[in-house]
């Protein structure tokens, strides 16, 4: 992992993260709705960033689930079958 604090680059984190998470919205909030606030705040930040050295994939299949609301997911999946992807089947 590496960190920063380097006002510019946070600034452009900040600013990237924000848009990424508000794309989607209808109302988009941006940095500048905070105002001087901001300034402030963003002070207080560290940035960093974590490399990825591997993934494991796990499958949580509802194995943990008690008996009556796994068969309400099923019950779910069933009605989105052409969505599901399969996914029932590897469930049952």
């Amino acid at each position: 992992m590496e960190l920063f604090d380097d006002s510019t680059q946070i600034e452009a984190h900040l600013r990237n993260l924000v848009n990424v998470s508000e794309a989607d919205r209808v109302n988009r909030w941006s940095i500048e709705d905070m105002g001087p606030r901001y300034r402030s705040l963003s002070r207080g930040v560290v940035g960093f960033i974590a490399h990825v050295r591997a993934i494991r994939g796990r499958f949580k299949l509802g194995q943990d689930e008690r008996d009556d609301v796994f068969r309400d997911i099923c019950s779910g999946l069933e009605k989105e079958r052409d969505r599901s992807f399969g996914l029932l089947s590897w469930m049952r």
